[in-house]
C-alpha cells in the first residue's frame, strides 16, 4: 500500500512540474518581448548536469532557465522559503532547502545530506540548477565564484565514475533588470567535462580551483558584460530591447565601442500614469509589496508573479462584478482596456 501512494505521489509531483513548466513558458511570451536562447546543442545528453548560470534576479532566473531546459531540474534553494504548507508544492517542482548560518549553526548539518541527495542525483543523470556566485548580484557582470559547484560536480564524478558530470555555462542576458517586457538571451556555453580534472597526484583543494577558473572563463563567454571594463556604466546604459535585437555575439563585440555617455532616454511620466488607472489597484499593492525589499534583486521576480496570478485574478473578479452589474459587453470592454493599458505601459517603460 505505501508503494502506492508513493507512485501516486510521485505521479502527482511529475504532472505538477510539467504543468508549472509549460504555464512559466507560455507566461514568458507575455511577461518577455521575446527570450532568444542560444547554444541548447552544447546540452549534453545521457549526463549528470549542473547548470551554472549568473544570478541577478532572485527566483525568476530559476524559472526561466528551468523552462528552457530539456529535462526536469533541481534547484537548491534558501530553506527559509520551505514550510509545511509550501513543502510539497517546492519539492514538486524541484526545489531542495540549503541551509545557512543565518538559519542556525545547527541546522548546517543537515546541508550533508541534501549534498549527498545532490550527488546521487548527479550519479543518476539528473540536472541540477545552481548559482555559484557568492549571493546575487544587480548588474551584468560576473562576480567570483564559490567553491561550491566545483566541489559537488567533483565529488559527484569521483562517487559515480560510470556517470559523465558536467558543468553546464548559462548566461542570463537581461536587457532590463527591473523591469518586465525586456528581452532575454539565454546562452548555454561549452560545457565541462568533469572527469578530465581526476587526478591521483593533485590535492582535492587545488583540482577544485582549476574548475572554478575554467567555469569563471566559460560563464563569462555567455554574458553581454562579463567583466568590470573602462566605460561599463555607458556600455551598460547602451544595452535595451533595440540593442537586443542583435545577434548575441554580435552585441557582445559590438558593446566594447559604447563606452561614452549614451543620450538619456526620453518617457512620459504622465502618459505612464494614465496607463496604470485601469489596473490602479494591483499597481498600488505592487508598489507596497517592492517597498519591502532594500534593493531591486527581487522587483522583477515580484512583477512576474504578479503578472502571472494577481493581475489575472483582479482581471477575473472585475469582469465578473461588471458582468453582473453592467452587462457582459461593458465587461469585455473593461478586460480589454486593462490588459491594453498594461501591455503598452510596460513596452514603453521597457523602451
Amino acid at each position: 500500500m505505501k508503494l502506492f501512494f508513493n507512485s501516486i505521489n510521485h505521479f502527482a509531483k511529475s504532472i505538477c512540474y510539467i504543468t508549472i513548466k509549460n504555464i512559466c513558458k507560455l507566461f514568458n511570451v507575455l511577461y518577455f518581448k521575446s527570450v532568444v536562447v542560444y547554444g541548447k546543442k552544447n546540452i549534453p545528453k545521457n549526463a549528470g548536469i549542473i547548470y551554472c548560470a549568473n544570478h541577478c534576479n532572485g527566483f525568476l532566473d530559476a524559472l526561466l532557465l528551468g523552462a528552457y531546459t530539456p529535462r526536469k531540474v533541481i534547484s537548491l534553494t534558501r530553506s527559509d522559503v520551505f514550510n509545511k504548507r509550501f513543502s510539497w508544492f517546492l519539492s514538486a517542482i524541484g526545489m531542495l532547502p540549503i541551509y545557512r548560518m543565518r538559519d542556525g549553526y545547527e541546522k548546517l548539518s543537515k546541508n550533508r545530506d541534501v549534498f549527498a541527495q545532490c550527488r546521487a542525483l548527479l550519479g543518476n543523470k539528473t540536472s541540477l540548477i545552481m548559482f555559484p556566485e557568492a549571493g546575487q548580484n544587480l548588474n551584468r557582470y560576473l562576480k567570483p565564484l564559490s567553491k561550491g559547484s566545483s566541489r559537488l560536480a567533483l565529488e559527484s564524478q569521483k562517487d559515480y565514475l560510470s556517470t559523465n558530470i558536467y558543468l553546464q555555462p548559462v548566461g542570463l542576458n537581461y536587457s532590463h533588470l527591473s523591469a518586465p517586457r525586456g528581452t532575454v538571451h539565454l546562452f548555454f556555453g561549452k560545457p565541462i567535462l568533469v572527469r578530465n580534472f581526476l587526478s591521483k597526484t593533485k590535492k582535492l583543494p587545488i583540482i577544485i580551483n582549476e574548475i572554478k577558473k575554467e567555469l569563471a572563463e566559460e560563464i563569462k563567454n555567455c554574458l553581454w558584460l562579463p567583466e568590470i571594463e573602462e566605460g561599463f556604466e555607458h556600455q551598460w546604459r547602451f544595452v535595451d530591447n533595440q540593442s537586443a535585437k542583435a545577434h548575441f555575439q554580435h552585441l557582445k563585440k559590438k558593446l566594447p565601442f559604447h563606452s561614452k555617455k549614451a543620450p538619456p532616454k526620453m518617457k512620459s511620466t504622465l502618459f505612464i500614469q494614465l496607463l496604470e488607472f485601469p489596473n490602479w489597484i494591483v499597481f498600488q499593492i505592487l508598489k507596497k509589496v517592492l517597498k519591502l525589499f532594500d534593493t531591486q534583486l527581487f522587483y522583477n521576480s515580484m512583477k512576474y508573479a504578479f503578472g502571472a496570478i494577481i493581475f489575472p485574478l483582479y482581471w477575473i473578479i472585475s469582469v465578473l462584478t461588471l458582468w453582473f452589474v453592467a452587462g457582459l459587453r461593458m465587461a469585455l470592454i473593461f478586460l480589454i482596456i486593462c490588459v491594453g493599458s498594461l501591455f503598452l505601459r510596460q513596452s514603453l517603460m521597457a523602451k
